[in-house]
């Protein structure tokens, strides 16, 4: 073998050395408690719970950009739940004013964005057609009046007050609303619950948190059901990529 095929030769095992080790991933790693990244990405997680439960009395989303993100690695939107990913990409296609998207274009932080907004629609279209006279001020109804026409879920609200909130089955049955609902692909309008007097923390439970680089994969226990949390890291900052759930749990 002359000096030429020698150097030829070496060359090739250099480059299959480096080929190789670009293809080795990097391995998942348990996180304790104690590690930077798990109290950062803890800090993301409480911050994320609170925001989402105060848009779920005020509707508005303006701070979730601060934990969420639009990312592939996040997953595909609704995939947790059947028939969802469609009706969610149907809902921010609207929202953004692109039927275009795909799936793979839409991200958490979108489906969240797309989610809030018709909320404040509603009650905006709601407010709208009270004040012209179109739908007449509905009269105060009893958890007693409604028994047989709301969902068997719906008294799952410890906060329904029937003095102030008028019933979702109400809202659907207005053309003007049927037709927000139809745009969007969602199947329920609803008024915001009555917050509070006292407001409490979310409670969670961490039951574990591996890290692969700039992706970590969070398993949570929130109220009744465990979830899964996808978390990347960009600029030094955690934020949440995809939520999905994983199972109901019993307590």
């Amino acid at each position: 073998m002359n000096t030429k095929q020698i150097r030829s030769l070496s060359i090739l095992i250099a480059l299959i050395i480096i080929g190789g080790i670009f293809l080795i991933k990097t391995p998942w790693r348990v996180v304790a408690s104690n590690h930077p990244d798990y109290i950062a990405i803890e800090n993301t997680l409480r911050l994320y719970l609170e925001i989402n439960d105060d848009a779920q009395y005020t509707y508005d989303d303006s701070r979730f950009k601060e934990v969420l993100v639009n990312d592939p690695r996040g997953g595909i939107i609704g995939e947790d739940l059947p028939g969802h990913t469609q009706i969610y990409l149907k809902a921010v296609r609207y929202h953004n004013g692109n039927p275009d998207l795909k799936v793979s274009d839409v991200g958490f932080l979108d489906y969240k964005q797309a989610l809030y907004a018709y909320s404040r629609q509603v009650v905006l279209l709601y407010q709208e057609l009270l004040t012209s006279g179109k739908v007449a001020q509905p009269t105060p109804q009893t958890r007693e009046d409604l028994s047989t026409t709301l969902p068997s879920d719906f008294w799952g609200d410890p906060n329904w007050d029937p003095s102030v909130q008028t019933p979702s089955i109400i809202l659907e049955s207005i053309p003007e609303i049927k037709e927000l609902m139809n745009n969007y692909g969602f199947q329920v309008a609803k008024l915001p619950p009555t917050r509070p007097e006292t407001k409490q923390p979310v409670e969670y439970i961490i039951q574990s948190l591996e890290i692969n680089d700039d992706v970590a994969k969070l398993i949570v226990d929130i109220k009744s059901d465990t979830y899964l949390y996808t978390f990347v890291n960009i600029n030094g900052q955690w934020y949440i990529a995809g939520e999905k759930i994983k199972e109901s749990v019993n307590r």
